[in-house]
């Protein structure tokens, strides 16, 4: 998880303290996330999740489970459509996996 939120800070060009001031600790609190000395809270990581636009798995679970860019990326613009939309895209997705399937 301290590679994920440091990764996740830096990408978004903002430092230490302005993270920390998004969760109302302090900087040094913050950077023992980074450090992995502690991790955050539940509400901290919500508000974590929230910001940076990714599921608090995304943040906190191993490497070895990790979405790749793409994934993530077509996982944030899926969450932004409508309800309706998203059964249109899950219907596609599927049929696009059975015409894979079909072919193999």
């Amino acid at each position: 998880m301290k590679d994920r939120l440091k990764k996740l800070r830096k990408e978004a060009h903002k430092t230490q303290f302005q993270i920390a001031q998004l969760l109302n600790i302090t900087q040094p609190a913050y950077a023992k996330y980074e450090k992995g000395l502690t991790e955050p809270d539940c509400s901290s990581l919500r508000k974590l999740s929230e910001y940076y636009g990714v599921d608090i798995d995304y943040i906190v679970k191993d490497e070895s489970s990790k979405m790749t860019e793409l994934e993530a990326e077509i996982m944030q613009l899926v969450k932004k459509m409508s309800p309706e939309n998203q059964q249109i895209i899950l219907s596609i997705v599927k049929q696009i996996l059975n015409l894979k399937t079909d072919k193999e």
